[in-house]
């Protein structure tokens, strides 16, 4: 298993309080740097679900990819990196 950027996200209670509990588990596993199909192996589900999760979170947190979900996770302005 292949380490992550972090084990754990620091992100403001805001931004995990605006999704499911499965939204947020798997959030958390794409901070951890997870692909799709780990993640849908990890928490027992289809990789397609798992990218249904993953468009309503970007929905939610209003945001188009992984890095931005990380950069919202941890509080980063993405506006700053481009």
């Amino acid at each position: 298993m292949r380490a992550g950027y972090f084990d754990r996200t620091d992100a403001a209670p805001a931004v995990l309080g605006r999704l499911s509990p499965r939204e947020a588990e798997i959030a958390t596993l794409v901070c951890q740097g997870k692909q799709n199909k780990e993640i849908a192996y990890l928490v027992g589900l289809a990789e397609h679900t798992v990218e249904n999760h993953l468009r309503r979170i970007y929905a939610k947190l209003s945001i188009h990819n992984r890095a931005a979900l990380v950069a919202a996770m941890v509080g980063t302005d993405t506006a700053r990196l481009h």
